[in-house]
């Protein structure tokens, strides 16, 4: 019953309302990586991984003039991976 309603948001309503869709999944799989992260013994970085997730997404939902990709994932890209070594 829920996917039919998504589809119909998604189809019919207007653009900001298909960009909170796509948020509000992105924050839910956020939080179930974290969990998975927490039930493995590994501490998540919860406010480098939010701030990171929003400025990303921010990035390519204002993008405008579509000039070239964003730059926001591979600082992401970049920045995680220092913290691994």
């Amino acid at each position: 019953m829920v996917l039919p309603v998504l589809l119909a948001c998604l189809l019919l309503g207007p653009p900001l309302l298909g960009g909170a869709i796509a948020l509000i999944a992105l924050l839910v799989g956020l939080w179930e990586f974290f969990g998975l992260l927490e039930a493995k013994g590994l501490v998540p970085y919860r406010v480098t991984g939010v701030v990171l997730m929003l400025a990303i997404f921010g990035e390519v939902v204002t993008r405008l003039d579509w000039a070239g990709p964003p730059v926001w994932p591979m600082i992401a890209l970049i920045s995680l991976t220092s913290l691994l070594l």
